[in-house]
């Protein structure tokens, strides 16, 4: 009976102990296979996720027993799946924010220049980069400190108001330098002095109807009547 009840231990110790011993000696031929292969340039392979992998198919506390898979493809410990994002963590992509009121403050004081005479109040403001061109911004609210979105940002370039003066079809506006008002300063004779507006949407805008996307809007303000040639 002792020796009947010896041999049966023996055999559920063989059969508890096999199946790891199996499983942790196979992890380390695979692993010594991979280490081969990276070594003689058969396999490329990222070397943070490697070591992080060979770590993990070492690691007796990972080995699952064979009974529990039937190929290498199922063989995924836990470690090994948490280290797969590590390109994707280390991107560094950048998340924007919406734009604040203390940021359209910045820029009202950076964007200081005045462009227009004759009492003209212009929607956005301006400032000048060199002697023949401006950067401007056109927020959601004609009075930058009523405004909470910037709709456009844009370029201005100083010119006269003829088709072969228009540096590129992005420049659908014209603006006379000096009017009597705002609405009386867009181009209307040839040869009028004045700037050349490229504008370039921030976001999605609904424009009385209109729906815009980001990127050069070639239908803002078009003008009611073909721009001279001369």
């Amino acid at each position: 009976m002792v020796q009947y009840c010896g041999k049966r231990d023996n055999n559920i110790m063989r059969s508890k102990t096999l199946p790891v011993a199996i499983g942790f000696f196979s992890s380390i031929a695979i692993s010594g296979i991979l280490i081969i292969m990276i070594e003689t340039n058969s396999l490329s392979i990222n070397h943070l996720y490697f070591s992080t992998m060979i770590e993990t198919l070492t690691d007796p506390d990972n080995i699952i027993p064979h009974q529990q898979y039937n190929s290498i493809s199922t063989f995924q410990p836990a470690k090994a799946a948490a280290s797969t994002n590590i390109t994707d963590r280390e991107s560094g992509i950048p998340i924007g924010r919406n734009i604040t009121a203390e940021d359209i403050s910045e820029f009202v004081t950076v964007f200081d220049d005045q462009l227009y005479q004759g009492g003209q109040i212009p929607p956005r403001i301006a400032k000048w980069v060199n002697e023949d061109v401006h950067l401007f911004l056109q927020f959601d609210e004609r009075s930058p400190s009523n405004a909470t979105a910037l709709n456009y940002i844009g370029i201005g370039k100083s010119g006269i108001f003829c088709e072969s003066d228009r540096p590129s079809p992005d420049f659908v506006h014209f603006h006379n330098w000096n009017a009597t008002s705002y609405g009386e300063g867009h181009g209307q004779e040839a040869g009028d002095e004045g700037v050349w507006l490229m504008y370039v949407a921030t976001n999605d805008l609904d424009l009385q109807g209109r729906q815009v996307s980001p990127g050069v809007d070639r239908g803002f303000a078009p003008f009611p009547h073909p721009i001279p040639d001369c």
